[in-house]
């Protein structure tokens, strides 16, 4: 069964690693298509959309890092990535479609359309996947929060 790493360490280093290394794997896929001759020679630079990306890499980060705070403040430890919360169920059904949601937009809505020929935006899109289920696993499978007693 799959199951998330051991240690919150160990979420917080993929997230930094997946989180850095998204510019760079976005530079390559652009580079190698330029290679390829997917842009005519007088045209615009392929700096335009990578710095288009880094933008809203940039912009989007205090939502990235919120959700991540979020999924591992009260990080469980190991559990399955199919983790289920009985005693929360709805919470357990509204993070499960919010990270459904947020999959397909990532897959369906992709801006790199030749993506599929490129092994390295292949291998950091699987991780950011994976990542994905994991900090779902991580949020459902919190305790309640409950108030300490006076």
């Amino acid at each position: 069964m799959f199951a998330t790493p051991r240690s919150r360490r160990a979420v917080l280093a993929v997230a930094w690693f997946l989180f850095l290394t998204a510019p760079l794997a976005v530079a390559c896929y652009f580079d190698v298509e330029r290679r390829l001759g997917a842009y005519p020679p007088d045209a615009d630079t392929i700096a335009i959309p990578i710095l288009g990306f880094v933008a809203l890499w940039a912009a989007t980060a205090p939502v990235t890092w919120g959700f991540v705070w979020l999924c591992v403040r009260r990080y469980p430890g190991r559990v399955p990535l199919a983790a289920w919360n009985r005693d929360r169920p709805v919470w357990s059904a509204a993070w499960t479609l919010a990270v459904v949601a947020a999959i397909a937009c990532f897959v369906l809505g992709t801006p790199w359309p030749r993506a599929a020929d490129h092994p390295l935006l292949i291998v950091h899109v699987v991780l950011d996947l994976w990542f994905l289920l994991v900090l779902r696993s991580a949020i459902v499978a919190q305790a309640a929060w409950r108030r300490p007693s006076r």
